[in-house]
């Protein structure tokens, strides 16, 4: 039986610095340990799950090393996981913990802002796909990736590509 977050996340505030006919520049503040982040921003996208630990993943662990010795705000779709032979025992060893503190052993201290999007785009063209090993059930589908989302504690989290029924 899969279990459901009961999470307060404080909301991020945005604050417009300049606005035009064309866009607005301004700062998106996250109330939880006072990061900002300037916008607009463009979002390197990552895969954080791409092993079984944060040392499995081929070249990605060198780019996430990189990143977040950099401090760069990331961008990562949770789902990615399904393009890898990983089973839901091995995805329940990220269970419990941020992505944070997965990857501070290897990479030390990160601070820069996570957006992890919901990679409800997988399910677009994977009708039929079987999540629940993973903890995600059809009935709830929606809420089970949300609660994925906010278990790694991206400070944003969002569907972009496709539109969950409301919960």
């Amino acid at each position: 039986m899969h279990q459901h977050l009961q999470t307060e996340t404080p909301c991020p505030t945005f604050h417009t610095r300049i606005s035009t006919p064309h866009g607005r520049i301004g700062e998106l503040r996250f109330s939880a340990d006072n990061r900002k982040l300037t916008t607009p921003y463009l979002y390197p996208v990552i895969n954080f799950l791409t092993g079984t630990s944060t040392r499995g993943g081929g070249v990605w662990k060198y780019i996430l090393r990189i990143l977040m010795q950099r401090q760069t705000p990331m961008l990562s779709q949770i789902l990615h996981f399904l393009d890898f032979p990983l089973t839901g025992r091995y995805l329940a060893n990220w269970y419990g913990k941020s992505m944070r503190e997965h990857y501070r052993e290897q990479n030390g201290v990160y601070d820069g802002t996570l957006f992890l999007d919901s990679g409800g785009f997988k399910l677009l063209y994977k009708t039929g796909l079987d999540l629940e090993e993973f903890g995600i059930y059809k009935d709830t589908e929606a809420e089970d990736i949300l609660n994925l989302q906010l278990g790694f504690e991206g400070d944003i989290v969002a569907s972009l590509d496709y539109p969950f029924l409301p919960i």
